[in-house]
């Protein structure tokens, strides 16, 4: 099946299909962005289907913030794999949808992983999508008929496929577990990341000292900052090589800056001074002060517990066809039997399906034990 499609690049023809979409209850949404030579996303193309519309809006010739009212509307927005599309809207629209499904995230609660959307369709709708423009120019223009297809069939199926998720989940009771992670994604998207927290994407930062860690705090902020200030990507304001070897030997003067491994002050811009400013920062800082990943504490159970709760883990999401990983991470599985409440599975559908177990295990309530190759509960 190959879309029909109207091309927008006129803002009142923009104005006329958000009024349009309205009155949709249910609305799919796309992008098509380039992201290799800049920081945020530049987006080219919104494609939106609703009824029996698809319309490919061009984001290079209109301004996309009249996107609004449709999402802040009534109606349910769907995105496939929506992270990157949410922070575009966030920033190019100021706003995210008022409601929100993702059929990639719906699959992981029906046990078929995390599948790209021609997968998802196969599987969900028994139809097959035309392949061929993955790697197209989207900011060239114009755009091809064969790319615009494309950017058309990546819409057109969403509304029904939603459906149809939505009733197998509905026939497995996780409808409502799908909705309360859906809108966890929504209300936690952001533009950009959080310069105080970049330095948790530091190759072993889970090992690094208490003032290492300061120092690395301080200087992924910097770095983040500065590329957000120019639009570049953070590499090429310090390439990774040379963040670890200054949280290793942090350069105190502009002199040592030039001996530092793949740093080129080419790429500072005029930063070195804030570079090195920001190195002292993480030199005298606290750490105390150091902002840490959540449930960064060493876990405080033993690791034969650990290990018993992550068997449990594995079996509960076998038996209930949920990634494991969606479930639970390890590192969240051992803060919780460590007694730390402020993880995943403290609240919501993984405490109902894994934290309230867990909990039982750790008070000496059941014990684990293996039944026909299957781990169980036993009651003690």
């Amino acid at each position: 099946m190959t879309a029909e499609f109207e091309y927008i690049d006129d803002q009142a023809d923009l104005l006329s299909v958000v009024q349009d979409a309205l009155g949709a209850p249910v609305y799919a949404l796309d992008t098509e962005f380039h992201r290799e030579t800049t920081y945020f996303a530049k987006v080219c193309l919104v494609q939106l289907a609703w009824g029996s519309r698809v319309a490919l809006v061009d984001a290079l010739r209109v301004d996309l913030r009249a996107l609004a009212p449709l999402l802040a509307g009534p109606g349910l927005c769907v995105i496939h794999a929506c992270t990157q599309d949410l922070e575009i809207l966030l920033k190019e629209v100021g706003t995210v949808p008022s409601r929100l499904f993702d059929p990639q995230l719906a699959a992981s609660f029906l046990g078929w992983g995390t599948p790209n959307l021609g997968r998802l369709v196969q599987d969900g709708l028994d139809r097959t999508l035309q392949k061929g423009a993955q790697l197209a120019d989207w900011t060239r223009r114009p755009l091809a008929p064969d790319e615009l297809r494309y950017a058309a069939d990546d819409v057109v199926h969403l509304v029904e496929l939603t459906e149809a998720l939505c009733a197998r989940l509905a026939e497995r009771g996780r409808l409502a577990w799908c909705e309360e992670e859906c809108e966890r994604v929504r209300v936690d998207v952001r533009v950009g990341r959080d310069p105080q927290t970049a330095w948790w994407k530091v190759k072993g930062s889970a090992s690094l000292r208490p003032r290492a860690a300061a120092v690395a705090q301080e200087l992924m902020a910097f770095r983040e900052r500065v590329a957000m200030q120019a639009d570049i990507p953070v590499r090429r304001v310090i390439p990774d090589v040379a963040v670890l070897a200054m949280i290793d030997r942090p350069p105190k003067t502009v002199a040592e800056l030039e001996r530092v491994r793949g740093l080129d002050r080419r790429s500072l811009r005029g930063h070195e001074r804030g570079l090195l400013e920001a190195l002292e920062r993480g030199r005298s800082l606290d750490p105390a002060d150091v902002q840490l990943p959540p449930s960064s504490a060493p876990p405080s159970a033993p690791p034969g517990l650990i290990a018993l709760a992550m068997a449990w883990a594995s079996q509960r999401a076998e038996d209930e066809c949920i990634d494991l990983q969606r479930l639970g991470k390890r590192e969240e599985i051992a803060a919780y039997v460590s007694g730390q409440r402020d993880t995943p599975l403290s609240e919501g559908w993984r405490h109902e399906l894994l934290g309230r177990s867990l909990t039982r295990l750790v008070e000496g309530q059941v014990s684990l034990g293996i039944d026909g190759g299957r781990v169980v509960m036993v009651e003690r």
